[in-house]
């Protein structure tokens, strides 16, 4: 069964899924004020996001993220419909809940649930790194820190991202062509390096790989781009040969990003360097 998540607009689906979990016996004190969040979705959830997730494009589960501060949010309403439980379903919705917290952003995420109650689902969470708190009247309060999730130093088969402090670097280097969540997760990682050491200069190396995928083109310019200028970048080095094979979609991106930052293009890290 292909099983996918979305980040959902359509608020009936979000209101008949939330509904169904209000149902849901011993988890009535989860849903305090519910009238009040249930008529204003968008502005309960503002600066957060609600994912739905599909099961052969049925709506079948859902989480959301509600924003406390700048750094911290809360993860709310992870539900799967009973029927469609014990398929590790749950685990893949976490999964999106930190990721979309992680673009949004934040550097930690809060949780709350009831061990006597939703014991699949407690254990998953202790099992997943998230840390327990406090628990009071039977509800313990949970913490996973987003940043350890993508940490300072990343490496995957796919690339390398480090900051190089003696430079004020984010060198990110590609090991070969990547697409989708291979693509996804390094950028996200340089992201918050940057975020992390502002004002710093962001160095691709992209000689043995780059994406070309329409749909990651259109997330590194509707979304990438945007949050790389908040972190205060100025300049983007290009690390590539004289004559590249990929020089359409260096071209491409070139022309989009030199609207907010300075390029610079060598064929070595210390060329990059003698330019700024």
């Amino acid at each position: 069964m292909l099983f996918e998540t979305r980040e959902c607009t359509n608020l009936d689906i979000v209101k008949e899924l939330f509904v169904e979990y209000s149902h849901i016996k011993g988890a009535e004190s989860c849903f305090v004020s519910f009238d009040k969040e249930l008529n204003d979705l968008l502005g309960y959830y503002s600066g957060g996001a609600i994912i739905v997730g599909y099961e052969e494009d049925k709506p079948i589960a859902c989480v959301a993220i509600r924003k406390i501060s700048d750094e911290t949010c809360e993860g709310k309403r992870l539900f799967i419909k009973p029927e469609y439980r014990g398929k590790g379903y749950a685990r893949i919705m976490l999964k999106a809940m930190t990721d979309k917290a992680f673009e949004l952003g934040f550097k930690e995420l809060l949780f709350t649930t009831k061990p006597d109650v939703m014991s699949i689902g407690y254990g998953l969470y202790k099992r997943l790194g998230y840390e327990e708190l406090s628990e009071e009247n039977g509800v313990a309060s949970m913490r996973i820190d987003i940043s350890k999730e993508y940490p300072y130093t990343f490496e995957s088969d796919y690339a390398k991202c480090e900051y190089i402090d003696k430079d004020n670097v984010v060198f990110h280097v590609w090991k070969k062509e990547a697409h989708f969540d291979d693509y996804r997760k390094p950028v996200k990682a340089s992201l918050e390096m940057l975020r992390e050491h502002k004002k710093s200069i962001f160095i691709v190396d992209a000689r043995n790989g780059f994406e070309d995928v329409p749909e990651d083109v259109e997330w590194g310019f509707e979304w990438f781009l945007p949050e790389l200028k908040k972190t205060g970048c100025e300049i983007w080095g290009f690390l590539l040969p004289q004559v590249s094979k990929i020089e359409g979609e260096i071209d491409l991106w070139t022309k989009e990003i030199e609207k907010n930052f300075r390029v610079i293009r060598a064929e070595s890290y210390e060329g990059i360097l003698k330019q700024i």
